[in-house]
């Protein structure tokens, strides 16, 4: 577990935190104009930062059994495929570059990890190594750093400007959901476990969210919020069938959750 302190001095009326993960880069399902599209908006957003959830790669190369050379899209090459999952990885690196002075933290996905755990690459570091050499390159801060999240963390965010001060709990997430509204309750089990104001995992591609009040001493209203935080993987597309089309899951929709802090406290919204 991961616990991570996060200053926000800027100063504006309304700050952003986007949830992004999942984005299954290297895929021919994934949303690749989209993703780009989000991360421009984070990069032109003076008051945004970002949240890594997970699975940035597809990460499935020709040893894994789920291998299909059908859902690669045409760059690749067949002499690509000895380093797939590196040359997706720094293609994902460039893209997420000028976004990485705003990143507060990455998971780790299962993605990622099974790389890793079969052929003792971990290609989470190399991510963020590489989003870290690109922001030395640029002379930027030297204190800004990206950081693991690993699978599970505490985030503490504090926004001098607005007073505020709250408890993340985020996780990339496990096993699988039918429905958004199996998602949240599965979400909605952590907080037996685990005490923040904000819980949050991704993994189940669903982008769905809610909240909860509760009446504390003093009539003081006690707000817990509950995101799962989306996906930018297709479930079907014209052509070759996906991981989703030989399950005959429900199509989802794609996007990412977005945390919302003002005056009057925390709001969600999709991103």
């Amino acid at each position: 577990m991961i616990f991570r302190d996060y200053r926000i001095e800027a100063a504006f009326s309304e700050y952003h935190i986007v949830d992004f993960g999942d984005m299954h880069w290297g895929a021919l399902a994934s949303d690749e104009s989209d993703i780009k599209e989000r991360v421009k908006e984070i990069a032109e957003g003076d008051n945004y930062w970002w949240i890594g959830m997970g699975d940035y790669l597809d990460a499935i190369n020709y040893s894994d059994k789920r291998f299909d050379p059908n859902t690669l899209p045409e760059r690749y090459r067949i002499c690509d495929l000895d380093d797939l999952v590196l040359l997706q990885a720094h293609e994902f690196c460039d893209i997420f570059d000028p976004i990485a002075h705003k990143c507060i933290g990455l998971h780790s996905g299962n993605h990622e990890f099974t790389i890793q755990r079969l052929h003792q690459v971990n290609i989470h570091h190399e991510i963020i190594r590489r989003l870290n050499r690109y922001m030395r390159e640029q002379k930027l801060e030297e204190d800004l750093q990206v950081i693991t999240l690993g699978e599970m963390a505490f985030i503490n965010i504090s926004i001098p400007n607005l007073k505020k001060k709250f408890t993340i709990w985020s996780a990339h997430g496990t096993g699988r959901a039918s429905s958004p509204e199996t998602a949240l309750r599965k979400l909605k089990n952590y907080k037996r476990q685990f005490e923040a104001d904000i819980y949050q995992i991704g993994h189940l591609h669903y982008c769905v969210g809610d909240e909860e009040i509760s009446l504390a001493y003093g009539m003081k209203e006690v707000k817990k919020i509950f995101l799962v935080t989306g996906s930018f993987l297709k479930s079907y597309i014209e052509g070759p069938a996906t991981y989703a089309e030989r399950r005959i899951y429900s199509p989802i929709p794609l996007s990412a959750m977005e945390i919302i802090v003002d005056g009057e406290g925390l709001k969600f919204r999709k991103f």
